[in-house]
């Protein structure tokens, strides 16, 4: 669980650079290793809230899902704590949750056609994924004021 954890980490600070312009390197793979409690613990924060959204009645845990979904690259990018992790992602997602779900269903439809694609498609449509949602964070992060 623990080396998942840590490579999941490793390739979203490959897709933020990417979505900064820079070429991602080989030692980046290994970059992230002191922010693995911290982001054990957004982890579980996170689920917890998604979890208990989806049982209080579906769509706040879809809202909520979406109000702090970016808190892996809040953590990697300024170096926050867990819970301040979530409140950066809840800050930068305030007033576009709409728009911020209608690009998570381009995503899902993309990657399902990735999918349908004999399965090999997904191969190319993950990483771009991966990168979209790391170039939305960072464009949500310029246009919202610092903590």
């Amino acid at each position: 669980r623990e080396c998942f954890l840590r490579s999941l980490r490793h390739c979203l600070k490959i897709t933020l650079d990417i979505a900064d312009g820079k070429s991602p390197e080989f030692k980046e793979l290994f970059s992230c290793f002191g922010m693995l409690w911290t982001y054990f613990l957004a982890v579980i924060l996170y689920l917890l809230t998604v979890v208990a959204g989806l049982i209080l009645f579906i769509i706040p845990g879809i809202v909520w899902g979406i109000q702090f979904g970016f808190y892996p690259y809040a953590i990697l990018s300024d170096k926050s704590g867990s819970v301040e992790s979530l409140r950066r992602s809840s800050a930068i997602t305030e007033n576009v949750k709409g728009k911020l779900l209608l690009f998570v269903l381009a995503l899902v439809g993309v990657n399902i056609l990735g999918v349908l694609a004999l399965g090999v498609g997904i191969v190319v449509t993950a990483p771009l994924s991966a990168v979209a949602t790391a170039h939305v964070y960072r464009q949500l992060e310029a246009q919202t004021p610092q903590h």
